[in-house]
């Protein structure tokens, strides 16, 4: 799958409403979506910005190693997660929600 596809299937896959996209929290929901990326709910009145850029690059870090986890983010975008750690788990359930991985233990593996 390159980057194109996963992309189509994340436009299509998540959208602005209430339901979650992480069954462990209620408030994880599609806040605001639009070209630059999404707004992710972190709690009941906070969000955080996940830009394409952001999916993209964590997308392609992801192939070649083969799977999604803390490393690959933390790679990256060290500055973000320090700010907060959900960002590892709330990109993780954007490519699950979109069906492009699923969860096995604590990493996200490409869905074949």
């Amino acid at each position: 799958m390159t980057w194109t596809e996963a992309r189509k299937k994340i436009e299509t896959s998540l959208k602005v409403n209430n339901d979650s996209i992480d069954k462990k929290s209620i408030f994880r929901n599609v806040r605001a979506a639009n070209d630059k990326g999404f707004s992710i709910g972190k709690g009941q009145n906070q969000a955080v910005s996940i830009p394409w850029t952001m999916l993209e690059t964590i997308f392609i870090s992801s192939k070649r190693k083969g799977y999604y986890d803390n490393s690959v983010f933390k790679e990256k975008f060290e500055d973000k997660l320090k700010s907060t750690s959900c960002y590892v788990r709330i990109v993780g359930n954007i490519f699950c929600v979109a069906g492009i991985m699923k969860i096995e233990g604590n990493k996200f593996i490409f869905i074949n």
